[in-house]
């Protein structure tokens, strides 16, 4: 059907953003829903979502792990919050994460302590616990 022709400007805005507004995405899902959108539809576009997110979180996760750095793993722990809040697989967001935790023991071995910072300041957003 056609259902989502009414929200799909503002999902598409809010999917195709580098910085994944979640907030916006869930708002379109909520109001496809409300707007009497099939089920079956919103389903598909979830879908649709989760393999997308899927692959940005793979895309972030091997970014980080081939060109360390401070934006990569900001990236990361953004792609991994979001990814987290819109439903991704416990086992894409496992092989994340450990990509986030190799970087940390990298960055204490190197004792590269900006990074070190860098990867603690933004381990809450990517749920991963440091010590």
């Amino acid at each position: 059907g056609n259902g989502l022709a009414g929200v799909s400007s503002d999902f598409k805005a809010a999917v195709a953003s580098s910085s994944i507004d979640v907030t916006a995405i869930l708002a379109a899902f909520d109001s496809a829903a409300r707007l009497g959108v099939p089920k079956e539809e919103i389903d598909t576009a979830w879908g649709v979502l989760r393999t997308e997110m899927t692959a940005r979180l793979k895309s972030a996760a091997a970014t980080a792990d081939a060109s360390p750095g401070n934006t990569a793993i900001k990236g990361l722990a953004s792609m991994i919050h979001s990814s987290h809040k819109l439903g991704v697989g416990e086992t894409d967001l496992a092989s994340a994460r450990e990509v986030y935790r190799k970087q940390l023991e990298n960055a204490k071995t190197l004792n590269d302590m900006g990074y070190v910072v860098a990867i603690v300041s933004n381990a809450f957003d990517a749920r991963v616990e440091v010590d």
